[in-house]
């Protein structure tokens, strides 16, 4: 269980996610509660798994693993260098260290923030790229 998530009890579809990108294997979309500048609170009915390979327990495990452990930390860095308040209607980008993608957008909302957090999928170009 991550951050008072259980994994076997989300629904795994892309209500939530802020963008779709069926090409990823998995990726998880996310409706938070923002309050503005860093602070926002996880509502675990608002959390969806989704991609290629969502239905993969292992892989989406492993996103939720990576989302307690250094993924919500991230995203509050990620707001804090941003400044992005409720009122905003534009996208944050972030690529971590580790080889994940965060992107989110209050889009407007004066109260939500829309986030989708995936691993970058390792891509092999062929050799005349």
């Amino acid at each position: 269980m991550t951050w008072g998530i259980d994994p076997k009890n989300v629904k795994w579809h892309d209500k939530w996610a802020q963008h779709k990108a069926e090409h990823l294997p998995c990726y998880l979309g996310a409706r938070l509660i923002f309050k503005g500048e860093d602070k926002f609170e996880v509502v675990t009915d608002r959390l969806g798994i989704f991609g290629e390979t969502s239905g993969d327990v292992k892989e989406g495990n492993e996103l939720y693993t990576w989302l307690g452990k250094i993924g919500w930390s991230e995203l509050r860095n990620l707001l804090k260098r941003e400044h992005l308040s409720i009122s905003d209607d534009r996208d944050i980008r972030v690529e971590t260290l580790d080889g994940h993608y965060i992107i989110a957008s209050p889009k407007a909302s004066h109260g939500y923030l829309h986030v989708s957090f995936w691993k970058v999928p390792d891509v092999s170009f062929p050799e005349n790229f």
